[in-house]
């Protein structure tokens, strides 16, 4: 399963201007099974994102569930932010599909965000925690709220994930950790 971070989900494209979506196969390679024939978005009042579907049939109505081959559905907060997503394999996601919860900083003074709504950690469809740190207060990866590591469930769980930033807070390595399989 791929994990995207929930403020890079596309938005609907201003009046006028077309992504290319839908997407219509209407010829197929010589070698193509055929079992998707379309993909459909489908946004919000606001213009967010709210479902991606495959179809097995042509059409460009996201709304149609004819023939659903896998789907991926967005839920929002009050902050317009993800705080869930819903990625069904096989046919239209919904109440059992598997999702990933995600959860924002909210810490505030004054009624002012401390650190922005900045990602604070986010559950997976196995219900484990992926929790984001942004190293000490103050430094670089914390102003630029920039994740330095993602660590296991809370601020001193196992480190997955360790970035390293130059000056300007752009990625220079990424360190992945293994899990011991002993």
């Amino acid at each position: 399963m791929q994990l995207r971070h929930p403020q890079y989900v596309p938005k609907q494209p201003e009046h006028g201007k077309s992504r290319g979506w839908p997407r219509l196969l209407t010829t197929l390679g010589g070698s193509t099974d055929g079992a998707v024939r379309s993909l459909t978005r489908k946004y919000d009042n606001l213009g967010r994102l709210t479902k991606i579907t495959s179809h097995g049939n042509q059409t460009d109505d996201p709304d149609n569930t004819a023939d659903i081959a896998n789907q991926i559905v967005y839920s929002y907060n009050g902050h317009h932010l993800v705080s869930k997503s819903q990625q069904s394999h096989q046919g239209a996601a919904g109440g059992t599909t598997p999702n990933v919860i995600y959860a924002h900083d909210v810490s505030a003074e004054s009624t002012v965000y401390n650190d922005g709504l900045r990602p604070y950690h986010l559950v997976t469809p196995s219900r484990s925690y992926l929790f984001y740190d942004y190293g000490l207060t103050n430094s670089l990866t914390d102003r630029l709220q920039t994740p330095q590591r993602l660590r296991d469930t809370n601020a001193t769980g196992t480190i997955w994930t360790e970035y390293s930033h130059s000056g300007s807070g752009r990625t220079v390595t990424i360190t992945l950790s293994l899990p011991d399989e002993g």
